[in-house]
């Protein structure tokens, strides 16, 4: 059964720190004001079972792209092909994984702290394990001695 109540449910804050994370969802949303368009990109922070919502507005330079420095730095860190359009960019997204920098700010205008994406990075990709010494398989050896050698 639903109750209809205000709750006045708060999240704690993601501790600062560098995750690995995965991108859940990419989602082409209008801003609180209607007055432009944002990608709002679902991070998924397994290792401490959160979820991260970063929101990527309009470019200034160019207003009818997304923000350039943001977009190229994900699709670096998340191994993404160049992206042309918005819809690529969603489609290319979707479950690719990442590092991500989070760190705690406070925001000039409601005086409140936020988390803040700072740095996306590449996952580093794990060393190859060391090649193993040979093994020699004594299963079905023949034991000569030194008396048997024609030398």
């Amino acid at each position: 059964m639903y109750k209809s109540e205000k709750t006045n449910e708060i999240y704690e804050l993601i501790p600062d720190g560098v995750y690995e994370a995965e991108v859940e969802s990419v989602t082409e949303k209008p801003t609180f004001d209607k007055t432009s368009e944002l990608l709002e990109i679902r991070w998924r922070i397994p290792s401490i079972n959160r979820v991260y919502f970063d929101n990527v507005n309009k470019d200034k330079k160019v207003p009818t792209d997304y923000n350039h420095w943001k977009i190229s730095n994900i699709l670096y860190a998340t191994n993404c092909p160049d992206c042309s359009t918005t819809a690529d960019i969603i489609k290319n997204l979707k479950g690719k994984k990442a590092r991500i920098t989070i760190i705690s700010q406070l925001y000039d205008k409601t005086q409140k702290t936020y988390n803040h994406i700072n740095d996306y990075d590449k996952i580093p990709t794990p060393a190859p394990a060391p090649a193993s010494a040979p093994t020699t398989d004594t299963t079905g050896a023949i034991d000569v001695s030194t008396d048997n050698l024609p030398f």
